[in-house]
């Protein structure tokens, strides 16, 4: 199934062939010229994908994960074919207590329209019988982060959430599959919700092996339907080399909001921060700050990072601003230290909103420009 090539001789000179095949995971290609002709030249080789996979700029973006088997849910994409998920194989009462479930957020709001399920089959693992890994059935549900109107959610990490069902698949009939592309309307989706379903608890006809979920390639169509930015904390006392904090009066900015799309910002501010040190050893892991001291006296320690966070005396989130010639400053000031935050929304997925610059007004606090005016006085 997974190797399909050229039966007859496709190597004489000019002539197009051409090999189509419906989807499937493909990590290697191998090309293996097998006969000689006078004159033979490849001029090109071209390998159509399906479309950008979603799922591999999760990390990038700021997403995450919960699982109530603590399992390693970032191996559903890292577009590797050599490692999986391994989801428990349990009854449909029992897959919350039991962890055969995972939430997966995308790190921002895509228009999507198709989900693939890659399992492993055996020809993938050899033939060890704790291998037999395909799955009895699953739900998967999707979210673009509404709140449901009662609060409640089916998985309590997602705060009220409102999840549509859009899959249900039953695989105990023979013969098992392990490669499922479902295909629905596009809708915003940020979040993904999969659970275990219609299986027997029974482990034991398994060899005490789970379900193994290779990779769940996600597709869509278009700008992205949600995606939020935040600024770093900026340091108002290093503006024009002042150390003391800014009266913030405004905030202006210059955008491009076809119809179907906007933009929202929002603003908070602060006076303290939080140090926050990371330490790391060579190959990137982090590590306790024990163990790098240890390795700091042989030279074999890694980066040492300090990040820093708003502190305990930070304003909640502004209102959104709504003038982009020049909006009254809705956050406390003066402040030392402010954050940004920009929501690009498109409400349809050929639109979307592209943001140029944003613009900071401010003054000298009043008690500090009459300090500067009563010693000018003096002099």
């Amino acid at each position: 199934m997974y190797r399909k090539h050229a039966i007859e001789d496709t190597t004489k000179y000019g002539e197009y062939w051409e090999e189509q095949f419906e989807y499937m995971p493909v990590q290697y290609i191998r090309i293996v010229l097998n006969s000689k002709n006078e004159n033979a030249a490849l001029a090109e080789i071209q390998v159509p994908a399906y479309g950008d996979n979603i799922a591999l700029g999760t990390l990038k973006r700021g997403g995450w994960w919960v699982t109530g088997a603590g399992i390693n849910v970032p191996t559903l994409f890292d577009g590797g074919m050599t490692d999986f998920f391994d989801m428990k194989i349990l009854t449909d009462w029992d897959w919350k207590p039991g962890g055969a479930y995972f939430v997966w957020d995308l790190g921002a709001t895509f228009w999507v329209d198709t989900i693939v399920f890659l399992g492993q089959p055996r020809a993938w693992a050899g033939n060890s019988p704790n291998i037999v890994s395909w799955i009895q059935g699953y739900i998967i549900k999707v979210s673009d982060g509404s709140l449901n109107p009662g609060g409640v959610s089916e998985v309590p990490e997602m705060g009220g959430r409102d999840f549509e069902q859009i899959v249900d698949v039953d695989n105990m009939a023979e013969p098992h599959r392990y490669f499922f592309m479902h295909k629905f309307p596009k809708r915003r989706v940020r979040y993904v919700f999969f659970r275990h379903a219609h299986g027997t608890g029974n482990k034991r006809s398994r060899g005490g092996g789970g379900a193994h979920i290779v990779e769940m390639p996600i597709y869509g169509e278009g700008y992205p339907a949600e995606v939020v930015l935040e600024s770093p904390i900026i340091d108002l006392g290093e503006i024009a080399g002042d150390k003391k904090a800014k009266n913030v009066t405004a905030i202006s900015w210059v955008a491009d909001t076809p119809p179907g799309s906007r933009l929202v910002i929002k603003t908070t501010t602060g006076n303290s921060l939080i140090e926050e040190i990371h330490y790391y050893d060579k190959g990137g892991k982090e590590i306790t700050k024990k163990k790098w001291e240890r390795l700091k006296k042989y030279g074999q320690e890694g980066p040492k990072i300090v990040i820093y966070k708003p502190g305990a005396d930070w304003s909640p989130w502004s209102r959104p601003y709504e003038d982009p010639s020049g909006s009254s400053f809705l956050s406390p000031s003066p402040r030392r230290y402010m954050k940004l935050r920009v929501k690009f929304i498109s409400e349809a997925p050929e639109v979307t909103p592209s943001l140029s610059s944003i613009s900071v007004h401010y003054d000298i606090p009043l008690l500090k420009a009459a300090e500067a005016t009563r010693g000018v006085a003096k002099s």
